[in-house]
């Protein structure tokens, strides 16, 4: 479908997305940056329920704090990163943005099991994580209207967008594959560690 999509657009006027504008690499890096954090973003979205619930075990309000502090830390880094980017220009920002979403990420991986007061330092640790998030997106999709000439910024923002749900789509589609087909290392850590306070 995509290819006949491709074959159509370059064959009209104005197509909705233009396969011509990923000819710019700039534009086209913003674009996959955009779709990654996608791909990235609703995993999160879509894991930080499943900590909550099942690992650290949390109820009512507090159940729904680590993913109201993810998405509390993004609105917060969105909206002060895309002004800063404006003035210093978008890579400082994204580049450090991007390596703290590692070291996030890569701490939620190895922490999770081991997180003294969850209730706590879980909505804690996935503030930061949006934070991080935060300042990667917003630049990044500022970034456009940078790039493109304004005639074609339109065209520009909706293959942003596209991308965004696209690997929204991904992102949720494969984290939903993994907890089908393995268990969570954090969930077979807690049951090890179960199983050898059984036995002592």
């Amino acid at each position: 479908m995509l290819a006949a999509y491709v074959r159509r657009a370059l064959r009209i006027d104005e197509p909705v997305v233009n396969p011509r504008l990923f000819m710019d690499r700039k534009f086209s890096g913003a674009v996959a940056i955009m779709g990654a954090g996608g791909v990235l973003t609703f995993s999160v979205l879509t894991l930080a329920p499943m900590l909550a619930e099942r690992v650290w075990n949390l109820e009512g309000i507090a159940f729904a704090m680590p993913l109201g502090a993810f998405g509390l830390g993004m609105l917060v880094s969105m909206s002060i990163s895309g002004a800063v980017s404006d003035r210093i220009g978008p890579r400082p920002i994204v580049t450090v943005g991007a390596a703290g979403a590692a070291v996030c990420l890569a701490g939620l991986a190895v922490l999770t099991p081991e997180l003294t007061a969850p209730a706590i330092t879980g909505p804690l640790l996935l503030g930061v994580t949006g934070v991080a998030f935060g300042t990667v997106s917003a630049p990044t999709f500022a970034s456009i209207y940078r790039i493109l000439p304004r005639a074609s910024v339109g065209r520009g923002t909706t293959a942003a967008l596209i991308a965004v749900q696209l690997g929204a789509a991904l992102g949720v589609t494969s984290i939903g594959a993994l907890i089908d087909a393995f268990e969570p290392p954090w969930v077979l850590f807690r049951l090890l560690c179960e199983r050898r306070c059984d036995a002592s």
